[in-house]
């Protein structure tokens, strides 16, 4: 835990649902009445920003920035993922968050170049060439990816062929 609750220009908190001891800004900082300190986030799998709140002498871990759309967007629909507009997974400000289909989210990441180096076009070829003899090792090094994606390609698995 660091800093003090911050009432500076153009930050506001709000309650988080559930957890009455905490509080959650529009720029991803989450206070607790507990200590009167702004928790440090810890790093989950994936890059997401996540804090630690604690009700009923149990801990509860939940990422930062579906605490701040939730708190400042509202409920999220069933189905929907919040997004991070920058790609960002560091930029909790409620004005980089919406809510998408998984569809939208992932199409968004890879338009970002936030997942995969592969097109379909690459896929493709790579599926053409592993027919044709190549190791999945040797396009592995050809394309930039790991043995894995390369599997996963030629298996089928991403990149499905049409």
């Amino acid at each position: 835990m660091t800093l003090h609750r911050l009432s500076e220009p153009g930050i506001r908190w709000a309650a988080i649902v559930g957890f009455p001891m905490y509080e959650v800004s529009n720029t991803g900082l989450v206070w607790t009445r507990h200590h009167n300190a702004v928790l440090s986030p810890g790093w989950q799998t994936g890059g997401y920003l996540f804090v630690s709140l604690r009700r009923d002498g149990r801990n509860h871990s939940r990422k930062v920035h579906a605490l701040v759309a939730e708190a400042f967007i509202g409920p999220r629909p069933r189905g929907l993922d919040v997004n991070h507009i920058d790609g960002n997974k560091k930029n909790n400000r409620v004005e980089n968050l919406e809510y998408v289909t998984r569809q939208e989210n992932v199409r968004h990441a890879f338009e970002l170049g936030l997942r995969g180096k592969l097109s379909m076009q690459a896929a493709n070829d790579i599926r053409a060439d592993y027919a044709s003899g190549a190791t999945q090792a040797s396009l592995a090094k050809r394309y930039g990816v790991s043995k894995p994606t390369i599997s996963n390609v030629v298996h089928n698995k991403t990149w499905r062929a049409a």
